[in-house]
This record gives C-alpha cells, structure tokens and sequence, in this order.
C-alpha cells in the first residue's frame, strides 16, 4: 500500500480518539463528592410531651438540606415522616410536625440526605405532661402575679368595647323600635285605604278567582291521584308496594283536600275582612263535642291513619277480621270495606278492628293434607307427590306461582287412613289455586296408579243407658 493512501484512515482515527477523550473530560470524576453528609446534635423539646395531637419537634445539627429525610424509631418499629410534615429551617435546623406515644417511651431519630448519606440515631424521651410538670414544678408565685396582671389588663381592654357596644345597641334597639311602630302605623293606614277603596263587586270578583284557583289545584289533585291509581292495578302481581303507596296517597288526597278548602275559605274572608277568630272559637267548641259525642268516629279516624301508615293491609288484599273475611275493596280513615266469595259487602268501622289476619302480605303457603289407606307405601306415595309439585313447577301456567316445596311426612294415622303433609310456597293469594291444581292431579295420579284414598263410611254407634227402663238408642255416624 502506498504512504498517501493510509490518510484518511488515520484522520478518522484521530477524530475518534479526540471525541472520546472530550467526553471523558465532561463526565464528572465523582457525583458523591458534593453531597454533604449530615450529623444530630439535640431534639427539643427534650423530653417531649407524650399527647395524642401532633406537635412540632424540631432537630438541631447540621448538614440538613430542603431534601433531608427525617425516620424515628420505637423498640422495632420505624416511622419514616412525609415530606409535607418535614420543615427545612436552615442547614443546622430541621422541625418536624408528628404524634408520638402517650406514655414514658425512647424515640431514636436519624436524618438522611439525598444520596443515603444517613446520621447517627439521636435518641430523646417521650414523657406525659404530668410527669414533666412533677419534675420541673414552675414557680408559680411569679407566674400567678403576672396572670393576675395581664388578665386585669384584657379585662380593661375588652370592658371598654363592649360598654361602648352596649350602648350602641341601646341606642340603636330604641331607634329600631321607633321606626318599626311607625312602618307599622302606616301600613294599617295603607290597608285600611285599600280596603276603602274596594268596592263589594271587586271583592266578589277576588272571591271568584280564589275559588277558581282552588278548584283548579283539586282538579290537579283528583287527576294525580287518578293516574297513579290506573298504574298500580295494571299489573295484578304488584301488590306489596304499590297497594301501601296507594293507601298512604288516599291519606295525602284527603288531607290536601282539607288544606285546599281551609286556604280558599281563609283567603275569601280576609278578603271580605271577616275576623275568623269567631269562627275559631266556634270550631273549638264543635272540637270539644266531638270528643265528647264523637268519640267512637275519632277513634275510627285515628286508627285508619295508624292502618293507612303502617300498611297493615292493602287493597285487593285477602284479609280474615274478625270472623269475617274477604277481599279489601277500599281504606278510608272510616271505615274498611270488605267483598265475601257472595258478593256481599262488609263493612268495617277502623276503631273495632284489634287482630288482622293477612292472607296475601308477603307470600302463600298451600297446606295440604292428603288421605291414603293403610295398605299403601307411604314412601311411594310421597314420592309420587313430589313428582307432581315438580311437573306443576315446570307447566307454564303455574311455575311462576309456585316456589318452594316441602313434604312434612305422616301428618296423623286415622281409624282407616293416613294422612300426609306437604306444603308450597307461591305468590301472595295464589295458594288457594295452587291447591285446588294440586288436589285434581293427585286424584287423577292417584286413579292411574291404583293408590287409594279411602271414603268416610257410616258406622253405627250403640249407647246403652245406665239406667233401667230407659230405651236403647242407635245413633249413625261417619268415620
């Protein structure tokens, strides 16, 4: 190869060996030589009160920056504390803001810059403020004549103010007074020169708009409640919620009423400038009879709010009060309205009803009891009635009344027939169909089987009278 050649391979060379020995320069040599390690000389106050409440500590040194970490340590436990509750004073002066223990206790402190230079543990006392106070009593002599003192100066300070306020506020409350006595006075003169000028056409035609007004919020009233009635009986499963929702409404309809007709009434006499204190004494003693005469329609009145409220009973409820029974047709705060299976309505003033028996609150239950004679397998045929619950639960028509099924067993062994129990859960008021379903697909089942439910059979009973001469008698019954 000849000299010229060989160049340019040496001045890339060069380059290369020039830029790295730049880069080299620009590195620092040693990045922990200017990071200061730091060192603990006290903790004040020492020892530290021992309260529940965080309180400020401050750590003397030096070497601390703004980025110094403070950690204390109790027996095996450390506690590093947050950035936000460390202070940076100056480079010899660190406070920190925590809670410590309550009772006598070590605490160690260690403070570590940034770089993991870390100082020795500094440890400090932790003592209950009793403790501190026994054993360095203050001199309270001084300390008593100098409160003395300055609370004789701030009782000067404030009594003057407040002397100075106080009759301020006099003077103010008395010219307050004045000046509300005469707004007053002239409003009653204004009053009194409007209703002068009022003619009684204008006043009748007030009274009409105030009825108008009236009847137009009853209106709305009466279509609200409407409404929300044609809701709720859409639907024949929605019982529970929507029938006590509807009592507590037929509640609030009557109440409303009240409060419409008492307002217009109001509204129409002050208009007329009629005193209604007249016409409240005159309710007063009507009040005062009727607690007296009417007492048995306050205590009709009284308990339908308390059966409206609490939802004892709802419309469409099948309901037993008393010894009569049937469906609830309709609440008031009167009375409860009963339909029997004939039809016949029933009648039921609220303050004599005491015990509820609520067919269809919740759930139903279809107790049934079925015969089967002697000479049958019991466990065949409990078996042959679980069969059937489950083929009623997956027949359309019915899996969404039934629910849960249980067979008690050998409810009773008769003179000619065992009787089994078993019991299903439906929807409220379906128990009765439920069982009716039940019983045709037994006896159907029971008739492809050959299992035999056994007849009432007359017997006839001899009674022999203990007395002589008198006749024998025969009496047929059924067993």
């Amino acid at each position: 190869m000849r000299p010229w050649k060989s160049l340019p391979v040496l001045a890339v060379a060069v380059a290369i060996g020039a830029s790295y020995a730049q880069e080299s320069r620009a590195l620092p040599q040693n990045p922990m030589k200017n990071i200061t390690s730091p060192s603990l000389e006290a903790i004040q106050p020492n020892p530290v009160a021992g309260t529940q409440k965080r309180q400020w500590i401050t750590i003397l040194g030096s070497g601390f920056t703004p980025q110094s970490q403070v950690v204390l340590h109790l027996n095996y436990e450390t506690f590093p504390i947050p950035p936000e509750r460390t202070k940076f004073v100056g480079d010899h002066e660190l406070r920190i803001y925590v809670n410590v223990s309550t009772g006598p206790s070590v605490w160690t402190a260690q403070v570590t810059n940034q770089g993991g230079a870390t100082t020795r543990p500094l440890s400090f006392n932790v003592k209950p403020i009793a403790m501190i106070a026994r054993e360095h009593p203050p001199d309270e002599e001084p300390v008593r004549n100098g409160g003395i003192e300055a609370l004789g100066k701030n009782a000067k300070e404030i009594d003057e103010p407040i002397g100075q306020a106080k009759a301020g506020a006099q003077a103010i409350g008395k010219a307050a007074e004045t000046e509300i006595g005469r707004l007053r006075t002239e409003l009653a003169g204004l009053r009194d020169q409007i209703a002068a000028t009022h003619t009684f056409s204008e006043k009748s035609a007030f009274a009409s708009l105030i009825i108008i007004i009236g009847l137009f919020f009853w209106f709305i009233k009466k279509f609200a409640v409407t409404k929300f009635e044609g809701a709720t009986v859409e639907k024949e499963e929605v019982r529970e919620g929507s029938a006590r929702l509807r009592n507590l409404v037929v509640l609030l309809n009557w109440l409303g009423t009240i409060v419409i007709v008492l307002m217009v009434g109001y509204l129409i006499l002050d208009e007329f400038e009629i005193s209604i204190a007249p016409i409240l004494a005159i309710f007063g003693i009507l009040g005062l009879a009727l607690s007296f005469g009417g007492e048995r329609l306050i205590r009709d009145i009284l308990n339908g709010i308390v059966i409206l409220i609490e939802g004892q009973y709802n419309k469409n409820d099948i309901v037993q009060i008393g010894s009569l029974s049937g469906v609830v047709e309709s609440v008031s705060l009167r009375y409860t309205m009963l339909r029997d299976l004939e039809g016949r309505a029933i009648y039921i003033p609220n303050g004599e009803i005491k015990t509820v028996i609520n067919f269809t609150k919740g759930y139903g239950q279809a107790l049934l009891d079925i015969r089967v004679a002697y000479k049958e397998n019991v466990d065949h045929v409990m078996e042959v009635m679980r069969r059937i619950t489950t083929e009623m639960q997956r027949d359309p028509q019915y899996r969404w009344r039934i629910g849960a099924f249980e067979m008690f067993g050998v409810e009773e062994l008769g003179e000619s027939d065992i009787t089994i129990r078993c019991r299903v859960k439906t929807l409220p008021g379906k128990q009765w169909d439920v069982a009716r379903e039940y019983r045709r697909r037994i006896k159907n089942r029971f008739d492809e089987l050959g299992i035999e439910i056994p007849l009432l059979r007359p017997t006839a009973q001899w009674d022999f009278s203990p007395q002589v001469g008198e006749t024998t008698e025969v009496g047929i019954g059924s067993r």
